[in-house]
């Protein structure tokens, strides 16, 4: 029997993402998943949205102090937007996303490595805007 069964979930149409329900960081391996967390979906948009949590004591701070200063090294230009997540539910369902996220041009960049992260960002943000 799967973990969302055994818990009582039931399937049904339209379920957002199980990253709602548990973070598949917290899951083990013996755990089946019912089902299988979504990919951020690609929007069509210019610039950069930051979705941020509001529990997060940290992300005003790395918003403010990494994410925008990379953005603005390479792109003075692009508009950059932050959106709560608990503010804003709509377009993190529209966009599938359950967690942090940073869309550049409507593309999604997703937590990883610090170094990793950063360089992408400049990548993306220095791309000509389409």
């Amino acid at each position: 029997m799967g973990l969302f069964r055994h818990k009582g979930f039931r399937r049904i149409k339209g379920n957002v993402d199980v990253g709602l329900v548990l973070p598949l960081s917290n899951a083990t391996h013996e755990m089946k998943m019912d089902i299988p967390p979504s990919k951020p979906r690609i929007v069509k948009e210019l610039g950069v949205r930051i979705f941020f949590k509001p529990t997060c004591q940290y992300c005003m701070y790395k918003n403010e102090k990494i994410i925008k200063a990379e953005i603005r090294k390479v792109n003075k230009e692009i508009p950059i937007e932050e959106y709560n997540l608990w503010n804003y539910p709509e377009e993190a369902v529209r966009r599938r996303i359950t967690n942090v996220a940073t869309y550049i041009d409507g593309k999604p960049v997703l937590p990883m490595p610090p170094k990793e992260f950063l360089k992408t960002l400049r990548r993306m943000a220095s791309e000509p805007t389409r």
